[in-house]
């Protein structure tokens, strides 16, 4: 492959630094005079944070810190950087930094690491009932089930298995699975 000479790759570098330092942000002030809505905006499940007001002192010294929540929210090509950070990680790298998520083995599968269920813990069977809590389970259900038959009402139990149960194919062999009874077998 023939190399550029010297002064073409300057003239090229200076062009990409120009792009990144003038342009890009150029494209940003144009888009929010305009109005119009980022990727991040149509995007994200939240609302993005208002450029802070400075009305009074106590706004002014307050300013900073909304304006860097402001900026972090509305900065341009954010959307696309985190795409680019997720597939480089997951692509490249086979990772994903996440402490709610583990990247199953066949893509685009995700598991729940940590979650109000406990899902992970419940996979690998680490988060058994205790005594007191299978007596309290079997006292209220059975409270329900009576109290159902006096309405003249029938009671059915299911109990539905979590995804990391029904998916176990995808989980990652790293996760390992304790040699003991589940949750649901426990009840």
């Amino acid at each position: 492959m023939k190399r550029l000479n010297l002064k073409t790759e300057n003239i090229i570098l200076c062009a990409v630094f120009f792009l990144l330092c003038i342009g890009m942000p150029a494209v940003w002030a144009v888009q929010l005079i305009t109005g119009t809505e980022s990727a991040a905006e149509s995007e994200e499940n939240r609302t993005l944070a208002e450029f802070p007001e400075v009305n009074s002192l106590r706004a002014l010294a307050a300013f900073p810190a909304g304006f860097e929540t402001w900026m972090s929210d509305h900065l341009f090509l954010k959307a696309e950087a985190v795409s680019m950070k997720t597939f480089v990680e997951t692509e490249v790298f086979g990772e994903l930094d996440s402490d709610t998520v583990i990247l199953g083995t066949k893509k685009p599968w995700l598991f729940y690491k940590a979650n109000d269920g406990q899902p992970l813990e419940t996979y690998k069977r680490t988060n058994l009932f205790t005594g007191e809590e299978l007596a309290e389970i079997t006292e209220n259900v059975d409270t329900l089930r009576s109290e159902l038959a006096d309405a003249g009402i029938g009671f059915v139990l299911m109990i539905t298995p979590g995804k990391e149960q029904v998916y176990s194919e995808y989980m990652p062999s790293s996760i390992k699975v304790a040699e003991n009874e589940t949750r649901t077998e426990q009840l």
